[in-house]
């Protein structure tokens, strides 16, 4: 009696619930065999909006269960989700945002058992997997950053950053689906893409490796460049900005250093500073997990701040400064509505700046051109770190 009294208990609440869903004079079994209302599966457009962005999030609290939401950030609306896995950081997007890729960590008891590394391949469209390719067990568990994975400049390769304690790179072919090979990366980390084949990786004593892979994803080359910054008096926030042929790379103490790259090589570019020497004085400084951004069109770098002791270079910032990239020169500052972890700048000609407030999952939306704060989307996560932009303005001719 109790087993059936329950199935009738929960029947009843379906039925009631069915019911004040159904329309005037729409019966429970028509609406449960409308086809445009139950089942239905939601598809996105066939090319995101300049203003969608993802928001990423390591969901701290429970980190098996990685998420990623995407938000419109003009209306506010959710657009979707994605279950990425246990230390979930960033996705790996190609610039025609075919296809999303994800390197993901499962393991067979959800907290424990054997473990999986698998780079998923998801529909941009449905946001349901595609693929799935296997990966030695040894991508990195790291705090949040973007270039933990990185696509090279053809998009054909996807480097997956390992740790074990020993550093590395898996290579992953995009179009065949196939992990092809292990790449040491010895006293350095991360993959920054700098070439159609390339990639650099920072190293302990502020120079970089540079990895050139064939064809077919193998090693062809491997080359160190030494001392591109100094670091252990000035070292630099890993979590750069890209523009163009460079990678500009804010440090601790408010300096910008631009790695420019050509051909197989990178060197350092002219260093210029942030901050005025009153302002190094108050202890403005970087912040943040992202604290770099870049409008590609205005040649503008949008950096986060706050002031603090050298060793909250990771605390959230309370303002946002503005730079001209090819002069130097600060062009103003932005106050923030939230304390922020990270900042993105859509590439479109009506540019929006976010912010991700990690502690009260807030996403704040500025213009880009003048720091007007538009609004604030609430609950964006649990504990969101990061934020990436799908939509990339058309490649130049030639490009």
């Amino acid at each position: 009696m109790k087993g059936g009294a329950g199935f009738l208990a929960v029947m009843t609440g379906a039925c009631i619930f069915a019911a004040s869903v159904a329309g005037a004079g729409e019966s429970v079994p028509d609406l449960l065999h409308r086809q445009d209302s139950v089942g239905k599966v939601e598809q996105l457009a066939e090319s995101p909006g300049a203003h969608w962005v993802w928001v990423l999030d390591a969901n701290l609290s429970s980190m098996p269960d990685g998420r990623a939401w995407l938000f419109d950030a003009d209306s506010g609306r959710s657009m979707g989700s994605l279950n990425t896995g246990y230390s979930f950081v960033a996705f790996a997007l190609p610039r025609a945002y075919h296809e999303i890729y994800s390197a993901e960590t499962y393991y067979s008891r959800h907290t424990r058992g054997v473990r999986t590394d698998v780079v998923s391949v998801y529909d941009p469209n449905t946001l349901s997997p595609r693929a799935e390719i296997a990966l030695p067990p040894k991508r990195a568990s790291t705090i949040p950053r973007l270039n933990d994975s990185a696509l090279t400049d053809d998009g054909r390769f996807m480097a997956v950053f390992n740790l074990t304690p020993a550093t590395s790179l898996s290579i992953v072919d995009t179009r065949t689906r196939k992990f092809v090979g292990e790449i040491g990366i010895p006293g350095c980390s991360l993959a920054f893409p700098a070439g159609a084949r390339t990639l650099f990786s920072l190293c302990f004593n502020g120079g970089a490796l540079v990895t050139e892979l064939n064809p077919d994803g193998s090693l062809s080359s491997q080359s160190r460049v030494e001392k591109l910054f100094d670091a252990e008096g000035d070292f630099i926030a890993d979590n750069g900005a890209r523009f163009g042929n460079a990678w500009l790379f804010p440090s601790l103490y408010g300096n910008l250093y631009p790695l420019e790259f050509t051909g197989k090589t990178i060197k350092a570019g002219k260093v210029w500073s942030l901050v005025t020497k009153k302002e190094r004085r108050e202890n403005w400084r970087i912040s943040g997990y992202q604290g770099s951004a870049v409008h590609v069109a205005t040649g503008r770098l949008f950096v986060l701040m706050h002031q603090g002791a050298p060793d909250t270079y990771k605390d959230p910032g309370t303002e946002v400064w503005v730079y001209d990239i090819g002069s130097g020169k600060r062009l103003w500052r932005i106050a923030l509505e939230h304390a922020t972890v990270a900042i993105g700048v859509s590439q479109d000609a009506d540019a929006v700046l976010v912010g991700l407030d990690m502690l009260s999952s807030h996403l704040d939306v500025y213009t880009a051109v003048d720091g007007r704060h538009l609004r604030s989307i609430g609950e964006v996560g649990v504990t969101p770190a990061l934020v990436q932009f799908p939509w990339q303005p058309p490649a130049a001719p030639g490009k």
